[in-house]
């Protein structure tokens, strides 16, 4: 293992992204509390995170989140700037929009059926921050997400996809692995190679923010690399999905 692999996120955050966006749905509530219980404290990046929830529900998952990790988390407020080390929720019924290094709360029409909606963080933070952002796909049925980490990824970002075999529910994972790609979709390998187990979230989010020339292509599922658990969880394989050459 290379010393870039086995530099931790912060490190890596701090060099070169600073906004991590997470979306999940059905199922991702376990594999949230298992990312965040993984982030080291005082992480330099804003987290902004969009769970599918029903409009009139009231959401517990900031004080999950809390509990479960090092990083403050509690639900995004209207106007507040992004913050690094912490964490932010979207609330019920309200889209959360990156919008000049400041949250803002919308009740813009639904997007994939949902408010608040993943896609609508991603396209948002795409926008704002450019190659400055890590996007995730979590557990979720249907394919919310999937246009919004094609932006992230054609911005230069950093997208990562959870191995929709490890998904409770795969249809958000396989639907971004199927689309955000190059002319053939992306399937995770059976088990891990040694040609699949090049680089973590680490080396990606290490990269250069303008690297010239194609990316490599790569698919892993670093299932117990002290890396990977550095850099985002111990739970669970993930593919990740390199980011797109800037023009």
């Amino acid at each position: 293992m290379s010393s870039v692999e086995k530099r931790t996120v912060a490190d890596a955050v701090a060099a070169r992204r600073d906004l991590v966006v997470i979306g999940a749905s059905a199922g991702g509530v376990e594999t949230l509390r298992r990312v965040v219980s993984g982030l080291p404290p005082g992480l330099p990046a804003a987290i902004c995170i969009v769970l599918h929830i029903a409009p009139t529900s009231p959401s517990a998952l900031a004080g999950i989140l809390s509990r479960a990790g090092s990083l403050p988390c509690r639900p995004a407020s209207d106007g507040e700037p992004l913050c690094l080390g912490e964490i932010r929720v979207a609330p019920p019924d309200r889209h959360l929009v990156i919008d000049d290094g400041r949250l803002r709360l919308t009740i813009g029409p639904r997007e994939n059926n949902h408010r608040p909606s993943v896609d609508v963080l991603f396209r948002s933070a795409a926008a704002a921050r450019g190659a400055r952002v890590i996007g995730i796909i979590l557990s979720g049925t249907q394919d919310d997400g999937t246009a919004g980490l094609a932006a992230i990824k054609a911005g230069g970002g950093a997208a990562i996809v959870q191995d929709p075999v490890e998904a409770l529910y795969p249809g958000m994972p396989t639907s971004a692995l199927e689309h955000v790609r190059s002319k053939t979709p992306a399937k995770p390998p059976a088990k891990p190679t040694s040609r699949h187990r090049v680089r973590s979230l680490n080396c990606i989010a290490s990269k250069p923010l303008f690297t010239p020339g194609p990316p490599t292509a790569i698919i892993e599922r670093p299932s117990c690399r002290p890396s990977m658990r550095a850099a985002i969880s111990e739970a669970q394989p993930w593919s990740i999905i390199p980011p797109e050459p800037r023009r």
